[in-house]
């Protein structure tokens, strides 16, 4: 800050410029690099689920698990795994389905701010009326605070995001455990 006679030392200035920089990098690897490395995560995940939504119906479909699921339900025919096989991959289709729309969430509602949008007006304060020395340090400074703020904003979505992404790897997962498991009742069918 300024010291008594009123003037900005030129390591003070020398630090913020440093600081900017550091802090205009960081914002930039959480809102560019993180967000595109996130993106392309999420698609890899809407894929994933497709696909397995995919190929639950035509397991569903091979399978002729809408029949079975009659049989067992309105015919009374069967065993229980007539109830549990197409049970349990419809629990693997709704899974996959949830797993498809946090992909959506996490490739949207994503906003970032502008850093420099206010430092014009910053610059034409400083045309028009009479300053001080500190008041070339104040832009900067200001900038700073700014680039701060984004910074942390940008670093909570990215953690939202990768808290998102992390829980659809888990899904994903469990969407599989339970097809193949879907799949193992329907061979003890035969049995």
């Amino acid at each position: 800050m300024p010291n008594s006679d009123n003037s900005i030392p030129a390591e003070a200035h020398k630090l913020l410029g440093q600081y900017l920089t550091l802090t205009e990098s960081a914002l930039k690897r959480y809102s560019v690099d993180r967000y595109n490395s996130q993106l392309t995560i999420a698609r890899n995940y809407m894929w994933l689920s497709f696909i397995t939504i995919s190929g639950y119906v035509a397991l569903f479909d091979a399978f002729g698990l809408g029949q079975m699921l009659r049989n067992y339900v309105i015919d009374e025919q069967g065993s229980l795994f007539y109830l549990l096989t197409p049970l349990f991959l419809i629990k693997a289709m709704w899974i996959s389905i949830e797993v498809l729309l946090h992909a959506i969430k996490a490739s949207t509602g994503t906003t970032f701010q502008e850093t420099f949008e206010t430092v014009n007006d910053k610059f034409e304060t400083l045309e028009s009326y009479d300053f001080e020395p500190q008041d070339f340090y104040e832009i900067p400074r200001d900038t700073l605070k700014s680039l701060n703020n984004n910074l942390i904003d940008a670093m909570d979505q990215a953690n939202r995001r990768g808290t998102l992404l992390r829980s659809m790897a888990n899904e994903i997962s469990h969407s599989i455990y339970w097809a193949i498991a879907s799949i193992i009742l329907y061979t003890l069918t035969f049995l």
